[in-house]
């Protein structure tokens, strides 16, 4: 099996070579900076891996826990608040919260990192009966473990293990304890999306993909009909307080 720093090797350059999956992104991105925070400070993306946010977003740095070419800076992400403290207006993480082992430890750096009036903008798996079913039978090369008790999991490989339960267990099922844990930072937005579309252009995994004039057509359904029903992804804006 290959390690992240493999898997990340290979997928450099998937802008180049998968468009369907590359307009999915462009979306993603441009949906990330709409919702920036207008406070001044650092736009940083955690977890860059192979992707390509500053085709979208110049001004964000890219970063990486392992030492790839493609990237600004190399952050293992729980020591962004020692880093960069008070420093950060837009901390960006794309499927990327659900590698993270330990849930409240990352949480309390990345608050110290930010700047007031900062956000953390996450987007990771979502919960629902669709995309239980996509994640558990179809997409399956990660788990999807609704009963983890706490918010720590087991990690040898940043990019191998994970859970792709996290975040609605932080956010959604412990909702409770993260306000408690966390009152300087509020959910301000959270929101599902893509439950068709991703899976159409073959994500990461499958060489294979539906042409993207289809696929087109398929988001626009999409966003009218099913999106915040059954989106396979979520879309989690937390901002700390202003004061």
């Amino acid at each position: 099996m290959k390690n992240a720093a493999e898997l990340t090797r290979l997928r450099h350059g998937f802008e180049n070579r998968k468009r369907t999956l590359t307009e999915l992104y462009k979306e993603w991105y441009r949906s990330l900076r709409s919702n920036f925070s207008s406070s001044t400070g650092i736009d940083l993306e955690l977890g860059s891996g192979a992707g390509f946010i500053k085709n979208i977003i110049p001004s964000c740095l890219t970063s990486d826990v392992i030492p790839t070419e493609n990237v600004d800076l190399t952050i293992d992400a729980f020591r962004v608040g020692d880093l960069y403290p008070k420093q950060i207006a837009n901390l960006i993480l794309i499927n990327v919260f659900h590698h993270i082992p330990d849930s409240f430890i990352f949480l309390k750096s990345a608050s110290s990192s930010l700047v007031p009036g900062g956000r953390i903008l996450i987007i990771d798996p979502s919960y629902n009966f669709w995309s239980y079913f996509i994640y558990k039978n179809i997409v399956k090369h990660e788990p999807f473990n609704l009963l983890q008790s706490s918010w720590k999991f087991e990690s040898s490989d940043p990019l191998l293990d994970s859970n792709q339960a996290q975040s609605w267990i932080v956010f959604n099922r412990d909702h409770h304890i993260f306000e408690k844990s966390f009152p300087d930072l509020k959910i301000i937005s959270c929101r599902s999306f893509m439950p068709l579309s991703y899976i159409l252009s073959g994500g990461h995994i499958s060489k294979y993909s539906i042409p993207w004039f289809l696929v087109y057509f398929v988001r626009l359904f999409e966003r009218r009909f099913l999106d915040n029903s059954c989106g396979l992804f979520t879309l989690y804006i937390l901002e700390k307080d202003s004061v």
